[in-house]
């Protein structure tokens, strides 16, 4: 008992010093965190950072693993709860593009740039990736099953350009480069009318009339 009682707390620990760097990457930015901003807002000592984790370098790669969980946890957990092909599509890509950037959203962008210093950081993005093809995927399948969409190509082809789509605009609405989320999700939706064949459908303005209009 008491070493499961130990574990439930090295488990908090970690947690709260991973909260901790999130916040602080999303606020400060990947490359200017350092090991005291987190300790700092985490309220505990850089020892203590150091004891529940290897190294800086652990704290960040899990910062980064937990950012992309949630990511994508969110992304099912909202489609999962719409009622046809059209509004989680919609809801999809508004995750993908959304008015204002989480901090989640925030840290998985800055991760590219730990890739030439920590492989495995690769891994943790090939997943999320995967993840987020997996949910596309699984709409257009839905929708393809029930007639509503008629893809031009494979599933998986729409889904990857979508999600490119998703990390360019992403990058500039981060970057600042004066693109605003609804045009970004307003060409997502467009390449995606196309694709799946609602161009020349109803099916989209009669899943916004169902909505009332979103």
């Amino acid at each position: 008992m008491a070493r499961h009682r130990e574990q439930v707390n090295v488990e908090r620990q970690r947690d709260k010093i991973v909260s901790a760097a999130t916040a602080v990457i999303a606020r400060n930015g990947l490359q200017a965190t350092r090991l005291r901003q987190v300790a700092i807002e985490a309220g505990l000592s850089t020892g203590s950072i150091l004891y529940y984790f290897g190294g800086f370098d652990e704290v960040l790669v899990a910062a980064v693993r937990a950012a992309g969980a949630e990511y994508c946890t969110g992304r099912q957990e909202r489609i999962d709860g719409e009622p046809d092909p059209c509004s989680a599509l919609d809801a999809l890509v508004a995750l993908g593009v959304p008015d204002s950037l989480s901090d989640a959203v925030r840290v998985v962008y800055q991760a590219s740039s730990l890739i030439g210093l920590h492989p495995e950081v690769v891994a943790v993005l090939a997943e999320m990736n995967e993840r987020q093809l997996d949910l596309y995927a699984q709409i257009i399948d839905r929708g393809a099953a029930s007639g509503v969409f008629a893809p031009a190509s494979e599933p998986r082809v729409i889904a990857r350009t979508a999600l490119a789509l998703e990390d360019a605009f992403t990058l500039y609405l981060l970057s600042g480069y004066g693109v605003d989320a609804a045009s970004a999700r307003a060409h997502i939706h467009r390449y995606l009318d196309d694709a799946l064949g609602l161009s020349s459908r109803t099916a989209r303005d009669q899943s916004l009339a169902r909505r009332g209009g979103r």
